[in-house]
């Protein structure tokens, strides 16, 4: 895997994880996931690290500087981007202390996606590391899925911004955590461990949202995750000139 595309799949893994949990604290304190506000925070983490793994390359002080730097200038983005966020209905992170916030969360994303470069630690906290990584990405990918279907219908921000609840965000997270700690710490066979993934996913959003295209759609949102996540534990990973 050459350099280029060991940066873009590290800096995806790392962005989605990083707006996911932001995007928890954002439904836990009841203030507004917006669609465009969080697509414009997902392009700026991204290109950030992105940016910052493809000329200087993936490491500690790369991530230092890339978790400070990203959401620094979502900061500044944010004061004066009135084209992507309606201030009459949303106020979000208008305080400056949320940039330590992001950071927090940055840097917690990031440092999983590069402890899992790394092959680091024991077997069981790897897996731990894999579980959390594809329960965030796999949640993440189905939150974008309901928000942006929504707006597709109703082009209502007001009820787009309501779509997630972070009761069943959190369980979906926690769920898909569990399922996938078990997948990748008892299933040892690479296809066996990404059908279990997949069709485990697609049940769970069965049963939490009783809605059978989204249920479908989880089918791609968990797949996704799943080959990603088999690309960073493959030999070719390491194989960047």
């Amino acid at each position: 895997m050459n350099t280029f595309a060991r940066a873009l799949l590290f800096s995806f893994l790392a962005a989605v994880g990083m707006v996911m949990l932001d995007a928890l604290y954002h439904l836990a304190t009841e203030t507004a996931v917006h669609i465009n506000y969080v697509a414009v925070k997902f392009a700026l983490i991204f290109l950030t690290v992105f940016l910052t793994s493809w000329w200087t390359g993936i490491g500690l002080n790369q991530g230092i500087f890339a978790t400070v730097t990203g959401p620094v200038i979502f900061y500044i983005y944010y004061r004066v981007a009135d084209s992507t966020l309606n201030r009459e209905l949303f106020t979000i992170d208008e305080g400056f202390g949320y940039i330590f916030l992001h950071i927090a969360v940055f840097m917690l994303s990031y440092a999983l996606v590069f402890r899992l470069l790394q092959r680091s630690g024991t077997p069981l906290a790897r897996n731990a590391g894999l579980a959390a990584l594809f329960a965030l990405t796999a949640a993440g990918l189905d939150a974008a899925y309901q928000l942006e279907k929504v707006q597709l219908i109703t082009k209502n921000e007001e009820i787009v911004a309501r779509v997630l609840h972070f009761d069943t965000t959190l369980y979906l997270v926690l769920a898909l955590l569990l399922a996938a700690f078990l997948c990748y710490h008892f299933i040892r066979s690479a296809k066996l461990q990404a059908a279990a993934l997949v069709i485990g996913s697609a049940l769970l959003l069965m049963l939490i949202g009783k809605d059978i295209p989204r249920a479908l759609a989880g089918i791609l949102t968990a797949g996704i995750p799943v080959l990603l996540l088999q690309l960073v534990r493959s030999p070719a990973w390491r194989a960047a000139p």
